[in-house]
C-alpha cells in the first residue's frame, strides 16, 4: 500500500501506507528524496604513512553528512546500501614535501579504482578527484593513499574529505 498525490506544499508526493514521505516534488519543481544515501566525511589531525609501498585507508572520522548512516567513521569506509550508480569525490592534502603521493577511491569488493590522483608538489599540496561507479549492494568504498617513492609522508585530515551520493538505484532490494 502507498499514497500518491499532492499536499499543501508538494505538487506531487509518494508515501508509504503509514504516511512516511518516500519522495516529493515541490511546487517549484524540486525533487526531494529523504532516504537518498549520501555522505561527506572530514577529519582532524594528521595521518602518517610509512615509507613502504602499501596502500593505506585514509580514515576521516567526522561525517558532516551521513544520510542513511552507511559511512563508518571508525573505518573510514562507505558501504553501498543498494545496487546503483554512485558518484564519489575526495581530496587529500599533504603536510610536508612528499613527491609521488597517490590517492585512490577504491571499490574494495571488486578491487576497481573509481578515481585516482597523484601529487608531485610542495607542502600542503592538494589532490582532488571524482568518479562514478556502478556498485552492487554491500560494496565497500574507501579512500586510500600510498607514496610511490617509498618515502614517509603525512596527510592533514582537516584539509581532506571523502564523500558520495547515489545517483540512481539499479535494482530494488
Amino acid at each position: 500500500r502507498s499514497f500518491i498525490g499532492a499536499s499543501s506544499s508538494d505538487a506531487f508526493r509518494g508515501a508509504n501506507s503509514s504516511g512516511t514521505n518516500l519522495f516529493n516534488v515541490t511546487s517549484a519543481g524540486l525533487l526531494g528524496i529523504p532516504n537518498l544515501p549520501a555522505f561527506d566525511a572530514r577529519g582532524s589531525g594528521t595521518q602518517s604513512f610509512s615509507g613502504t609501498a602499501a596502500l593505506q585507508v585514509v580514515v576521516l572520522s567526522s561525517a558532516h553528512v551521513n544520510n542513511g548512516s552507511d559511512f563508518n567513521t571508525t573505518t573510514g569506509k562507505f558501504t553501498c546500501p543498494v545496487a546503483g550508480i554512485y558518484c564519489f569525490f575526495a581530496s587529500v592534502t599533504t603536510t610536508d614535501v612528499a613527491t609521488g603521493v597517490e590517492a585512490f577511491i577504491i571499490n574494495e569488493n571488486s578491487s576497481a579504482t573509481i578515481a585516482r590522483v597523484i601529487s608531485y608538489g610542495d607542502s600542503y599540496d592538494q589532490g582532488v578527484m571524482i568518479g562514478i561507479d556502478d556498485c552492487s549492494a554491500s560494496d565497500v568504498i574507501s579512500l586510500q593513499a600510498i607514496n610511490n617513492n617509498n618515502t614517509s609522508f603525512s596527510l592533514d585530515r582537516t584539509r581532506c574529505n571523502f564523500g558520495g551520493v547515489l545517483l540512481g538505484a539499479t535494482s530494488v532490494v
